[in-house]
């Protein structure tokens, strides 16, 4: 019996949602992993940026901020989808693997599939604006068993660690350790012109 593809989940930052050519560029991205099962996961964005204004506005709690900002990532998740031919919005785990099966791009919607992880009794994260999109694209990214995450900026790395990339701000203070597990993590800057990815260490020397 053959050996699965790889699967790798790249992870979009919500700032792209702005890039006009986002469409032709998605498809340049998933033809960088052409042999493996693609996944996309957007970052919240504006969306994102609206609940923070909420949350000094009516003072609300971790709690409610911390979820009202994943489920702006489902918003951006539906979008995606119009954008990626043929894909599969995906929310809950059981179509995850019946999407790959059919060997289709899939687009995941962060709230329902974290949920159902804590529920099964997975990892969890912390309820705060120091867990971003990052790690928890990481946080999915081990749940659901994918070999690679590749976050998709829109800027080179500052450094080829986790750590250091948390130190200079370009992934938050939580993803060295949500991603510590991972079997590989990437990094492409989807605004070059000759998109690539870059290999990025869980640990300095």
């Amino acid at each position: 019996m053959p050996n699965s593809p790889p699967r790798t989940l790249f992870k979009l930052g919500g700032s792209l949602l702005d890039v006009p050519d986002l469409a032709e560029r998605l498809r340049r991205l998933a033809a960088l992993r052409s042999e493996h099962r693609i996944a996309f996961l957007p970052g919240g964005g504006a969306t994102a940026d609206l609940v923070r204004d909420w949350s000094d506005r009516f003072a609300l709690s971790d709690h409610a901020a911390h979820w009202l900002a994943i489920d702006a990532m489902g918003l951006n998740a539906r979008l995606l989808c119009e954008l990626i031919p043929g894909s599969t919005l995906v929310t809950e785990m059981p179509a995850l693997r019946l999407a790959e099966a059919d060997e289709r791009p899939v687009v995941l919607v962060a709230g329902p599939l974290l949920r159902q992880i804590a529920e099964a009794g997975g990892p969890s994260l912390s309820e705060s604006w120091e867990v971003t999109s990052d790690a928890i694209a990481a946080c999915l990214a081990a749940a659901l068993g994918f070999d690679e995450l590749v976050l998709v900026k829109s800027c080179e790395p500052a450094a080829d660690t986790l750590e250091t990339l948390a130190e200079r701000g370009q992934v938050d203070p939580a993803f060295p350790e949500v991603a510590g597990t991972l079997g590989a993590v990437g990094w492409v800057n989807l605004r070059s012109q000759e998109l690539r990815v870059r290999a990025v260490r869980g640990r300095g020397p």
